[in-house]
């Protein structure tokens, strides 16, 4: 039987990395971020590929899901550890959570019509 674990909500970002594989170091971005894993642009490993992401003296575990031609979408078999990393993603989020309370504070709010008005506008 196959089990799922629920994804939490995948929050933009744009964190250089460091990427090592067996074979190779390279450069990347994580664009987007949660807990149980990223998207890499920038590297493209093959579906299975365990690799390393080191950022800020931080090394994190992962296992590529998925790829395409400039991007690799990965699974932290361990979870993303205390670290810079998910201390970036909680900054990020809080971030997000701020821009979405401005962002319905600052919708207008429409006054319900009044029945009255609409007949008296049409007479």
């Amino acid at each position: 039987m196959t089990s799922y674990v629920s994804r939490g909500e995948r929050i933009s970002t744009t964190i250089r990395v460091a990427v090592t594989t067996v074979l190779d170091n390279r450069l990347a971005t994580i664009v987007d971020l949660t807990e149980q894993g990223a998207q890499l642009r920038g590297v493209s490993l093959e579906k299975g590929t365990r690799f390393q992401i080191d950022y800020g003296g931080q090394t994190v575990f992962a296992v590529s899901r998925w790829c395409e031609v400039d991007r690799t979408g990965c699974e932290f078999p361990f979870g993303l550890p205390d670290g810079p990393l998910l201390d970036q993603l909680q900054r990020h989020r809080a971030a997000l959570a701020a821009r979405r309370v401005l962002r319905s504070a600052a919708s207008p709010v429409r006054p319900i019509a009044r029945p009255e008005a609409d007949y008296a506008a049409r007479h």
